[in-house]
């Protein structure tokens, strides 16, 4: 029995991915840890390792303590007010190696100490 004669294919060559020139950030959660303090994990992605990370807040929000790690960083604090017309904000800032930044806000709720 004859067949289709078989026909020469290219191999495959496999591709890497390249790494994304673009750095990205995030705040995927704030904790709301009661009686006036509150936690935030953010992190970044592409861009070109190190990261350099900054928290900022508004005037609702205090950050108190600042832990950074290669890709992630973590803050707590405290808050003052929350409610939906003032709501609580924390900004994070990351900055890679050849200088490109990303940021990303998040606001969340926070139960304020009752004076």
């Amino acid at each position: 029995m004859v067949g289709k004669p078989l026909k020469w294919r290219r191999p495959q060559t496999w591709r890497t991915r390249r790494p994304s020139s673009r750095v990205h950030t995030g705040i995927p959660l704030c904790t709301n840890m009661g009686e006036g303090f509150y936690g935030c994990s953010g992190g970044a992605n592409g861009g070109t390792p190190p990261y350099t990370f900054s928290w900022t807040s508004n005037a609702y929000a205090t950050i108190d303590h600042v832990a950074i790690g290669p890709t992630n960083t973590r803050i707590e604090g405290s808050c003052t007010r929350s409610t939906i017309g003032s709501p609580n904000q924390v900004t994070l800032t990351v900055r890679d190696s050849v200088g490109a930044t990303a940021s990303a806000q998040r606001n969340f709720k926070c139960t304020p100490l009752v004076p």
